[in-house]
């Protein structure tokens, strides 16, 4: 498993120790030899979840990590892609996912990553494969 794409459910459990899935979001990424990919739309809406639930610090250090480190690969989605994504929530959002979830879908859909690095539900109800 070589790319994988991480989303909000995985930060925010890296980020929280309190959250119920830390331990294994920190046992997978210690383990995880390959390319973490994730989207600005993610980066947000983990930024934003994290200054609600935990305070600006710990959402300010995320942004920051993000920023300096080698092993993520930031996608910032194209016009074309956010297109996608509209389709994709007009497509999903009875079902209840949210509109970052589509446009993580049409981002792996579009660069072939068959697995998330998340916690979701949603991910899952939609066909994707999650890990750990």
């Amino acid at each position: 498993m070589n790319a994988v794409f991480a989303d909000t459910s995985a930060w925010y459990a890296l980020i929280n120790p309190q959250d119920a899935h830390h331990r294994n979001a920190k046992r997978f990424l210690d383990e995880h030899a390959g390319t973490l990919i994730t989207s600005n739309y993610v980066v947000a809406e983990t930024a934003n979840l994290t200054l609600y639930r935990l305070g600006a610090s710990p959402a300010l250090e995320f942004l920051e990590i993000l920023r300096q480190t080698t092993l993520v690969e930031l996608v910032v989605l194209t016009p074309q892609q956010h297109e996608r994504s509209v389709t994709l929530f007009a497509q999903y959002a009875a079902a209840g996912l949210s509109f970052t979830d589509c446009s993580s879908i049409a981002l792996m859909q579009e660069q072939r990553i068959a697995h998330a690095f998340c916690f979701d539900a949603d991910f899952r109800r939609a066909g994707l494969t999650c890990v750990p």
